[in-house]
């Protein structure tokens, strides 16, 4: 019996995690024969996963289909669980995600270190898919068309997500934290700052210690990847807590396979990628790596393709599904 595989999704194409949580394995296992496609009516499903969407209503629905026979799976790619100031707000959206864990046959997180606070019998390791835009990126720049379009003149360094909070602490304001560090490297070397975000007033606050230049570009899924592969490094400043902690290697995927070098602090999910990155001393670290990191670069993109390709994403998709 082929088993109608359905997503309900947090958000559409624009949002990074359903892209890479739902319309991707949607269509790398639809083109190996799974009945795979977005949720619409109990009727037209076997299996529901649930992508890191669980409102009231989710809840009601979850155990709607569990009544109706149906199988049940939640997916998890943030550690909503988190609440370092005893926020009301966050503390009600934990209680709201344990009580849609309890409802659903399985549960799948994102990356190891997040599957240690889901309590829960049936818990799944599902990695983030890899975009084929980025794919598509980093053959021109492999080919040397995108090596002839970089800026001349002083390097140019790239921070790029979402422009993220201050509770829990994550995203943009980071920068912050290695403002001295650009600032040093900039007394030595003059660079630019390009940042590729969602929120302009942000980027102005966080930026505001910068003694260099700066510009600010709006995040579009059309424009970014050669935005981003203009640029000569890429930094990702991280305050570890509990829920940066879990957070994908993405960013990094997403840099070398555009070409750029990474500077970065780390988290569990990046030691993998250690060797083709540099992390340790912000200042040393953006120096050498604007020296030329070409090597570690192309390193990098072939251990990405040979680990994170479509195959595997259907063989982890595929074993929950199997296994439910």
């Amino acid at each position: 019996m082929n088993h109608r595989i359905r997503w309900k999704t947090v958000g559409d194409k624009n949002t990074a995690g359903s892209r890479l949580r739902a319309f991707i394995p949607i269509k790398i296992l639809s083109s190996r024969g799974l009945d795979c496609g977005l949720y619409s009516t109990p009727d037209d499903a076997d299996v529901i996963i649930f992508q890191k969407t669980y409102t009231e209503q989710d809840i009601l629905l979850a155990k709607e289909l569990r009544s109706r026979k149906k199988k049940v799976v939640f997916d998890l790619c943030d550690n909503h669980y988190y609440n370092p100031d005893n926020s009301p707000s966050l503390a009600e959206r934990a209680s709201r995600l344990s009580r849609m864990v309890e409802v659903c046959d399985a549960v799948i997180v994102s990356s190891t270190e997040l599957k240690k606070y889901v309590k829960h019998p049936s818990v799944f390791l599902v990695n983030d898919a890899v975009e084929e835009v980025q794919q598509n990126a980093v053959r021109k720049f492999v080919s040397g068309i995108f090596s002839s379009q970089r800026s001349s003149g002083k390097p140019s360094i790239v921070w790029f997500g979402n422009s993220g909070s201050e509770n829990p602490r994550f995203g943009m304001i980071d920068l912050v934290e290695i403002m001295h560090a650009l600032n040093e490297v900039n007394s030595r070397q003059p660079i630019l700052l390009n940042v590729i975000s969602d929120s302009q007033p942000l980027f102005q606050k966080y930026t505001a210690g910068a003694k260099f230049e700066t510009r600010f570009h709006v995040w579009r899924r059309d424009s970014f990847p050669y935005l981003l592969s203009q640029n000569d490094l890429c930094i990702i400043p991280i305050t570890l807590n509990p829920f940066t902690a879990c957070k994908t290697a993405n960013r990094v995927i997403v840099s070398l396979l555009c070409g750029v070098p990474v500077v970065t602090d780390m988290i569990p999910s990046y030691a993998e990628f250690s060797p083709f990155i540099r992390s340790g001393n912000w200042t040393n670290d953006i120096l050498e790596s604007l020296k030329g990191d070409k090597g570690k670069v192309s390193n990098g993109v072939r251990y990405i393709y040979d680990r994170y390709n479509d195959e595997r994403v259907f063989s982890e998709w595929n074993s929950v599904i199997r296994s439910v």
